[in-house]
């Protein structure tokens, strides 16, 4: 993963659970399998739908109380995000987005939120200003 988008991914990740009880660490490595498997994966590569991002749940609990995504994968597509003029805000958006989704968020329909589906960088300028 690029330096740039690790640290936008460590940006948005601040900016959207600061507020929690959530502990945000970054590792470079991360453990796939076991009870103390990395919640969160993020990879980079080519999205066939030329979609900005998407995220997967890689292990769903499905044993009551639990009910919930034990681990998400979300892969960015680089090459579609950074199309506009603002790379570092189209990927702190997109990063965000995707937080979102790892937190069971689905999409919204105002503009006051990253979670708004959304693919141009003019839109996401107006939604960065906002934040």
């Amino acid at each position: 993963m690029s330096a740039d988008l690790e640290e936008n991914i460590d940006a948005a990740a601040w900016n959207a659970l600061d507020p929690t009880q959530v502990n945000v660490n970054y590792s470079s490595t991360c453990q796939l399998t076991g009870a103390g498997e990395t919640d969160v994966v993020w990879t980079q590569g080519n999205i066939a739908s030329g979609a900005l991002a998407w995220t997967d749940c890689d292990d769903y609990e499905s044993d009551p109380p639990t009910n919930q995504c034990d681990q998400n994968y979300v892969r960015v597509d680089l090459a579609t995000v950074n199309q506009g003029v603002d790379d570092e805000i189209d990927q702190t958006i997109t990063t965000c987005h995707e937080f979102g989704h790892t937190a069971g968020l689905s999409h919204g329909s105002t503009q006051d939120d990253c979670m708004e589906n959304v693919s141009t960088s003019n839109h996401k300028r107006a939604q960065v200003a906002s934040l």
